[in-house]
């Protein structure tokens, strides 16, 4: 009788072992069938060029005036902050009208200032949690010059042709990425994920990690 358990035993650890090497094929294969083209993610019909093509790109797609975009802004800082060093992550501010192109300005005026680590959850803060509208340049300016920003410097890099070019890009880069609601993230100039079609932003982020292990590969 002991001898049978023994041998019960003895067939039961190749089992375990197997089983342990081909759970995580499973789990990608899962995930394979689980994040399907046209549904949870959209191929983009011409890939964009990325920032460095030596490396996988992934932006994430914002806008100030967006709730949305503002209660998933320390999500993705984290999951951002946990991204390999092969993987470039890029902010975009969305552009389809002037108020949102007043945001984005302040956006890279606040970068070409050096001042974006202040400024970002700042500009969200005014909007969402001190209920103001940002829509104007004196609004803007108030929240430069509460973080340290001098009046003439924020003049010289509000206004600047640098910020300018990237706005135009930026507002380019819109039109290429087809993107038409915030947030939403773009793998390596290829995918558009969306809240929408994922199911929620957290899903969100597992789409685009599945497409960033894709391109990686």
């Amino acid at each position: 009788m002991t001898t049978l358990r023994l041998e019960k035993r003895q067939l039961r650890l190749p089992f375990l072992l197997l089983l342990l090497v081909c759970l995580p094929f499973a789990v990608a294969a899962q995930a394979a069938d689980e994040f399907q083209a046209g549904v949870h993610y959209r191929v983009l019909p011409e890939p964009v060029a990325t920032a460095d093509p030596k490396r996988v790109e992934v932006v994430e797609v914002f806008w100030y005036g967006c709730h949305h975009c503002y209660r998933f802004t320390t999500r993705i800082r984290q999951w951002a902050a946990e991204l390999p060093d092969d993987i470039n992550f890029v902010r975009m501010p969305a552009i389809w009208h002037p108020k949102m192109a007043l945001h984005a300005q302040a956006y890279y005026a606040a970068e070409e200032l050096d001042v974006l680590d202040q400024l970002h959850p700042k500009l969200f803060d005014a909007i969402h949690a001190k209920g103001k509208k940002l829509d104007t340049e004196y609004e803007i300016y108030q929240q430069f010059v509460e973080a340290g920003v001098k009046e003439d410097d924020f003049s010289r890099g509000f206004h600047s042709f640098r910020v300018r070019s990237r706005l135009l890009r930026a507002e380019q880069r819109s039109r290429q990425y087809l993107v038409i609601s915030t947030p939403c993230m773009v793998v390596n100039g290829k995918y558009l994920v969306t809240v929408e079609g994922a199911g929620s932003r957290d899903k969100m982020l597992d789409v685009v990690e599945f497409l960033l292990a894709r391109e990686a590969q």
